[in-house]
Parts: structure tokens; C-alpha cells; sequence
């Protein structure tokens, strides 16, 4: 159902450069048939969480499987500058999307406060890490049916100073 998602890190809903993300469900022949923005004032977005000034919610995007078992596709979203555990720590939002894609009807936030992140690493504002820099799907390398993710954290100082790092979060 859904085609394309695309993400908007610097739209001003909310707050300034907070972000935004723009479902896409296309025709045939590559004409937009429907698109539907989620971002603090779409999508039923806040009912779940808010976004803060420049988190650049948007950047990046990828489309997961179905993760709740309800014929549409789930999105991850990076949040570069989300600062739920310090500034610029960043953080990946899992967002499950209602029956016809227009809704945002559950998420999950993966951050140093959230999903449980915390538990494995740790993350600071004195290294402005950003995850959530780059998402990509691997597939469900763990073999439990549940896709996972690669997640970049650009600027992260583990070893060395803005060395960057990628978690794989088994979902």
C-alpha cells in the first residue's frame, strides 16, 4: 500500500526544524494518489510523542515490515538531534501506521530514555552522538521473525573523537 516515504528533517510543524515525514501511496503510472504528512500537527504523531526545536525528525527514513501484523507497512525515523537524554544525542522513532496509512496509531521511541536503548549502551550530549543519523532494514538477522536495524550515530565518540558508530537493534 504504501510506496515511498520521505523525509522532511527541517519542516517547522510544532517548533522550528523539528521535522516531518511524508507517506506516499502512488498510481500506476507514478502520480501521487495519496500522501499523508506525519509531524507534531499531523498524523496523530503527538499522541505519542513530541518533538523539540532543529530534531530533524526525517532524517533518514526506512520502511520496515509489517511489524504489528496489520497489512501495512511500519516506518523507522531518525531523529538526529533529538535531545530525550542529552542534546544532540538523537534518537529512531518506530511508528506503526493505522490501516490506511494516514495515521500514526502506536510508536516507539529508541533513544537513551527510551526502548530500552540504555540498557545496552550509552550514549552522551558531551559527544553530540546524533543516532538515528542513518537507518537501514537488514532483514531479521536474529532468526526471531522480527526485522532489524542498523542505526548510525555519526558523531558518536567511542574510541576516538566523532568516530562515529552503528548499533544493530534486534527488534
Amino acid at each position: 500500500m504504501v510506496d515511498l516515504v520521505v523525509g522532511a528533517p527541517l519542516d517547522d510543524d510544532g517548533v522550528h526544524r523539528a521535522g516531518a515525514v511524508y507517506v506516499v501511496i502512488l498510481e500506476t503510472n507514478g502520480i501521487v494518489k495519496n500522501a499523508q504528512k506525519i509531524s507534531m500537527l499531523h498524523a496523530n504523531f503527538n499522541a505519542f510523542y513530541s518533538l523539540g526545536d532543529t530534531n530533524f525528525f526525517g532524517m533518514p527514513v526506512a520502511m520496515l515490515d509489517d511489524l504489528d501484523a496489520n497489512a501495512v507497512v511500519d516506518l523507522a525515523v531518525g531523529a538526529i538531534d533529538d535531545h530525550a537524554g542529552g542534546k544532540w544525542v538523537g534518537a529512531v522513532f518506530i511508528l506503526f501506521l493505522d490501516q490506511n496509512a494516514t495515521s500514526v496509531k502506536n510508536a516507539q521511541k529508541i533513544s537513551m530514555l527510551y526502548g530500552n536503548f540504555n540498557l545496552f549502551y550509552s550514549l552522551s550530549s558531551t559527544d553530540n552522538s546524533n543516532l538515528g543519523s542513518a537507518v537501514r532494514v537488514l532483514g531479521d538477522i536474529s532468526g526471531d521473525g522480527v526485522e532489524d536495524l542498523a542505526v548510525g550515530a555519526y558523531t558518536a565518540d567511542d574510541g576516538a573523537f566523532s568516530a562515529g558508530e552503528v548499533f544493530i537493534l534486534f527488534l
